[in-house]
């Protein structure tokens, strides 16, 4: 399988040096702090403008519409800057069209006579930890317009922002064509899947099925006995693909809140807003949020490989998404999903797609070292750019 490397040309000679001065964000940006729509306005339908709530509605670029509402209390503008405020702070989206923002998300819309959007963006995603340590709140952190308003950041002239913003959105391209192949890959893993094993749903093979709850019951395991603890949370899970972005350790003393056990012959399945697809196959032992649902495959009978692209395909997503109780932030209906009849197929084979999935995975992993590196890259320019 042949991967095509990209690699951002950079003239050393001809960085742009900053020579700039630090401003308010209030001072060359309108702000719009997000507001929650009443609940009865909002749809999953398409009726009205598209609605983000928050981080978990972002995705690599612009935001991904799974919700409307009719009467938007704050709205956002095509090309504005969607920030996540709350639970994390500091991703950040653009606006495609005309949005309702939530109480999660901020619009910034730079005043173009002395900022540029893509130039602002990137001071944002490299200013990111700073404007986290600004949060408050005891259960959740959060910025406000306050905060945001006089949070500084560097600027310089015009010019010489096209020419920053041109080198780092060199960077962020070929990691973006890096994103691609990964896609590719999945893609490979799912069309292998549908020819192994054929529809989930339908079952034309005629398999033998198991309901989840015998197949794949939850079983939150003990905390592993260890000083410093993976802790997962849903926002360290790519939506999709079920890729682990980072991960938290904690102190295993200070473990508090809801959370479960699990090890690394489980599979995770994330039973908040379906539609996004977290499924995560640990690597290890950890602790969890509760959202997520430690799953133990019935041992000689169901491979966790196997379940994870079950759970993982279209058509469970959508059957999970049409049995979810909630408006704003819909949950998996945990008595339709014991029930759901998984098909079985032999073990040997599931065996065999595992063992597909493994050798696509070792493609993946030479394609994820890539975007490290031009991460690192993107990091080291940004630093010299804009500094601390």
């Amino acid at each position: 399988m042949s991967l095509r490397i990209c690699w951002p040309v950079i003239s050393m000679t001809s960085k742009p040096q900053f020579g700039g001065e630090r401003v308010k964000l209030g001072d060359v940006c309108t702000l719009v702090l997000g507001q929650s729509p009443i609940s009865s306005t909002c749809n999953a339908c398409g009726q009205g403008l598209p609605f983000f709530q928050g981080n978990a509605d972002f995705g690599r670029i612009n935001p991904e519409a799974t919700s409307w509402c009719t009467e938007p209390k704050k709205t956002a503008e095509p090309g504005d800057i969607l920030l996540s405020v709350r639970a994390p702070i500091g991703a950040v989206n653009i606006a495609l069209e005309k949005c309702c923002i939530g109480r999660g998300v901020a619009a910034i819309r730079p005043n173009s006579r002395i900022i540029q959007t893509d130039y602002l963006k990137h001071v944002l995603v490299s200013y990111r930890s700073q404007l986290e340590t600004k949060g408050t709140g005891s259960t959740f952190k959060a910025v406000g317009k306050k905060v945001l308003s006089e949070f500084e950041i560097p600027i310089c002239s015009l010019n010489r922002q096209s020419q920053i913003e041109n080198q780092l959105n060199q960077i962020l391209d070929c990691i973006e064509n890096c994103k691609m192949e990964i896609e590719q890959l999945d893609q490979l893993v799912k069309s292998r899947f549908v020819e192994m094993f054929g529809s989930i749903v339908d079952n034309p093979k005629c398999w033998q099925t198991l309901p989840l709850s015998i197949a794949a019951p939850v079983d939150y395991k003990a905390f592993p006995e260890e000083d410093r603890v993976w802790q997962l949370n849903l926002d360290a899970v790519e939506s999709m693909s079920g890729s682990v972005l980072s991960k938290t350790y904690a102190e295993a003393a200070e473990l508090k809140g809801s959370i479960g056990g699990f090890d690394s012959s489980q599979v995770l399945y994330s039973k908040l807003r379906p539609y996004l697809n977290k499924v995560v196959v640990p690597d290890s032992s950890g602790v969890c949020t509760t959202e997520l649902l430690p799953l133990s495959p019935l041992e000689n009978v169901v491979n966790k490989v196997y379940l994870a692209t079950a759970l993982r395909s279209s058509e469970f997503v959508t059957f999970a998404s049409n049995h979810s109780n909630g408006a704003k932030m819909p949950r998996t209906n945990m008595k339709a999903f014991r029930s759901f009849e998984l098909p079985i197929p032999p073990f040997k084979l599931q065996q065999q797609f595992a063992d597909f999935v493994a050798q696509v995975d070792k493609s993946g992993f030479a394609v994820r070292q890539q975007i490290e590196k031009l991460q690192l890259l993107y990091d080291s320019l940004a630093q010299e750019y804009f500094g601390d």
